[in-house]
């Protein structure tokens, strides 16, 4: 088999198992085996195991985050951070990422701004629409909105950062790609 990158644990879990019989479903089994594992041993919801950058502002009142995620406390002073680092991946200004299903399609948004409240981080994203899946790139073709979200980052899918690129006057995202 040709050496390609983004195959490389596949053929590694290929050359190991010794069951041939039905090799597609022997790798469908070990890479969930290998999500399941990596998802069990990430941290979350412990804001120590984040590391922060410098602080942006530190005059923003909770009251905007508290009408908008209710579990916020008001009476925390509200730090704005210009990037958070959490398991080797950066989020910060301009980042896109991945933040929930709607109808089977995915939904996008780019990261506008960073949030922390006491141990409590948010963030706000600008969404995008999911318009389809372009099989040719294999990526979503998404188009920017004019509408806001305020998520909890503990809720936020722990999948990496995901890559938004222009082609053809349109835009697409590309989940594959790992920042």
């Amino acid at each position: 088999m040709p050496f390609e990158r983004k195959n490389k644990e596949e053929k590694e879990i290929a050359v190991a198992t010794t069951s041939n019989k039905n090799l597609p479903l022997t790798l469908a089994i070990q890479n969930q085996l290998h999500n399941a594992h990596i998802r069990e041993n990430l941290v979350l919801g412990i804001a120590s195991y984040y590391t922060f950058g410098p602080i942006e502002n530190n005059d923003i009142t909770s009251f905007i985050l508290h009408r908008h995620l209710p579990s916020i406390n008001m009476s925390e002073q509200t730090f704005k951070y210009k990037h958070l680092t959490f398991a080797n991946k950066k989020y910060q200004e301009g980042t896109v990422v991945f933040f929930n299903v709607d109808d089977d399609e995915p939904q996008f948004g780019i990261i506008s701004s960073l949030y922390k409240t006491g141990q409590h981080i948010s963030l706000r994203i600008e969404c995008m629409n999911t318009l389809r899946f372009n099989k040719h790139y294999h990526a979503y073709e998404v188009d920017l909105t004019n509408k806001f979200a305020f998520i909890d980052f503990e809720k936020l899918p722990k999948i990496a950062p995901v890559l938004l690129i222009k082609k053809t006057g349109k835009n697409y995202v590309i989940t594959r790609h790992d920042l």
